[in-house]
């Protein structure tokens, strides 16, 4: 019975009404978990971390240094491109890592969205304050994750629609989303549950993922939370 009320739960992801968190709300490390995906291959470091433009939104709502002005100019720069960084090496007998070129892991990464694989964009064809923002990024990585960092690559992306009209990913939307790394592939499920106020089963009062519409355990519509 718990298998059914599950399945009409994920079935229900289509006709998702939920309310959004602010940004203030939204956790900034459930976020960062909707959007890394590793691979579980024990012989292999294969990330991928989709940083969406809402992502800087709540870093920077919830940094009390940041400015609105600031805060602005950088959404500006990063809301019309998808962001991937992107890690992949191979794991020695003795758990030492050797990560893959730059120049092969460019030829590996695709995105996908709505059924429609996105353009890389070459650095060289970004305007310069978007190049000096991912020049910034990358010794932050660095200085963060060591090696790790160091070796991320970042890459930029592009969704132009027939009248080459860019058209962002929407993770509040519910379009399919694929990353590729090679071998490794990532379907994600859109909307990112991290964004959306959870739900209440009117059984229970226990919360539940926003992306929901029913309890999985009482198969019950489940209930926005008061304002």
């Amino acid at each position: 019975m718990k298998i059914f009320f599950t399945l009409l739960a994920v079935l229900s992801f289509s006709f998702i009404t939920a309310q959004q968190k602010s940004f203030e709300e939204v956790s900034i490390d459930e976020l960062t978990t909707d959007t890394q995906y590793a691979s579980d291959s024990p012989d292999a470091v294969e990330l991928i971390w989709w940083i969406p433009t809402e992502y800087w939104n709540v870093v920077f709502s919830q940094d009390p240094t940041a400015s609105e002005s600031e805060t602005e100019q950088i959404i500006d720069l990063v809301e019309d491109y998808v962001f991937v960084m992107v890690l992949k090496g191979k794991v020695g007998m003795f758990g030492g890592i050797t990560y893959e070129d730059e120049s092969i892991i460019k030829k590996q990464i695709n995105v996908t969205y709505k059924g429609e694989e996105l353009k890389m964009i070459e650095t060289d064809d970004l305007n310069p304050d978007t190049m000096n923002f991912i020049s910034m990024m990358k010794p932050m990585m660095k200085n963060l994750m060591g090696a790790m960092g160091e070796n991320m690559q970042f890459y930029v992306f592009e969704s132009p629609d027939k009248n080459n009209k860019i058209i962002p990913i929407d993770p509040y939307g519910t379009e399919s989303l694929k990353f590729e790394l090679g071998e490794f592939s990532k379907e994600v499920s859109l909307p990112l549950a991290s964004l959306l106020e959870e739900k209440i089963c009117p059984e229970t009062n226990k919360e539940h993922s926003g992306k929901w519409s029913y309890c999985p355990f009482h198969g019950v519509k489940l209930e926005e939370k008061p304002n």
